[in-house]
C-alpha cells in the first residue's frame, strides 16, 4: 500500500518529530487518494459515513435514490485503496471492521473540515 520509504518517513516522523500516529495516519489516507485520483473522493467517503451511521448498504442507497450495488462499488474500492476490509457484511446489514474504525474518525473529521470550506 505504501512503499518503504513512506513507511520509513511516517516512522521517523512519529518518532523523531513527535508527530502523533493519529496524524501519521490521516496523512496517508489523504496520499493515498492523491496517489489513486489526484485527490479524495468526497463522495464515496460520505457513502462510507453514511453506511456507518445507517448500518446497511441498502439505506444509504435508498436515502441517495441510487443502487445498492453502486453503493457496493464504491465501498469496494475504498476497501482497495486502504488495503482491507472496512465493514464485515452481515445478514442484517454492515459493521464496522478493526480497520473501519481506525479510519471512520479521521474520514469523519476530513469530512467535517472540508463541508466548512
Amino acid at each position: 500500500m505504501f512503499s518503504s520509504s513512506q513507511k520509513v518517513l511516517a516512522g521517523h516522523c512519529t518518532g523523531a518529530l513527535g508527530i502523533s500516529e493519529e496524524a501519521i495516519q490521516v496523512f496517508q489516507i489523504y496520499n493515498l487518494g492523491m496517489a489513486t485520483k489526484g485527490s479524495m473522493d468526497h463522495t464515496a467517503w460520505r457513502l462510507f459515513i453514511d453506511a456507518v451511521e445507517l448500518g446497511s448498504l441498502s439505506k444509504v442507497a435508498a436515502a441517495y435514490d441510487i443502487g445498492q450495488p453502486h453503493v457496493s462499488r464504491k465501498i469496494g474500492e475504498l476497501e482497495r485503496e486502504c488495503g482491507g476490509r472496512l465493514f464485515q457484511r452481515t445478514g442484517r446489514g454492515v459493521v464496522l471492521t478493526a480497520l473501519g474504525q481506525r479510519v471512520a474518525p479521521k474520514v469523519r473529521s476530513w469530512l467535517a473540515s472540508t463541508e466548512q470550506l
